[in-house]
């Protein structure tokens, strides 16, 4: 399990925790801090209950026990640089997707009528048709969603994923920003390199 996710969310460490309440061992041997928490807080609160239990965390490759007052200062600084780097590594994530989205490289699930080929939008030749019909349905034919909704349907139409078409499909359709070429980051708009 991920060292980020809090103790409720990892059934291994809360096995763990119960056992040492029971007092199954005492010493709690992990290969590297960052493996068993990546928040400073989550591991003060492992280690106050493992000491609660009389157990004593150890790492085989980091030289530190908490038995000792310098052993949870050693503790305490690798815990403090594991917050660091998740962070540090969120932060080039977000950048990122941030790039990409301003790049006009398309984030997520590709829209009804796009494949997603190396994250440019490109045409799907058996969706693109039913949307231009929307569009045009709307456009020439002065048709609501509702009504474009009953005339796909009725000429048997169905959605990527075999589905009938529902009315929130088609508003959905029609509010979505890549028919008009441009890619969606937060509040930001993007051009988009697809056609």
């Amino acid at each position: 399990a991920s060292g980020a996710a809090g103790p409720d969310e990892r059934d291994g460490l809360a096995q763990m925790l119960a056992d040492a309440a029971d007092g199954k061992f005492d010493v709690a041997l992990v290969v590297r801090v960052d493996r068993l928490a990546r928040r400073i807080t989550l591991l003060y609160e492992l280690v106050e209950k493992f000491e609660a239990a009389n157990v004593t965390l150890r790492s085989a490759t980091e030289p530190f026990d908490t038995s000792g007052p310098m052993g949870r200062l050693f503790l305490g600084l690798l815990g403090i640089l594991a917050q660091f780097e998740r962070e540090l590594l969120v932060d080039r994530i977000k950048h990122g997707i941030d790039e990409k989205a301003r790049k006009g490289l398309w984030l997520g699930r590709p829209p009804y009528g796009y494949d997603l080929v190396d994250k440019v939008l490109v045409r799907n030749e058996d969706e693109a048709p039913i949307v231009e019909k929307v569009f045009d349905l709307v456009v020439n034919g002065r048709l609501g969603t509702t009504a474009i909704r009953n005339q796909l349907n009725e000429h048997g139409y169905r959605t990527r994923a075999g589905r009938r078409w529902s009315t929130k499909a088609i508003a959905d359709m029609l509010g979505s920003y890549a028919y008009i070429r441009l890619v969606t980051h937060y509040d930001e708009l993007h051009q988009g390199q697809h056609e």
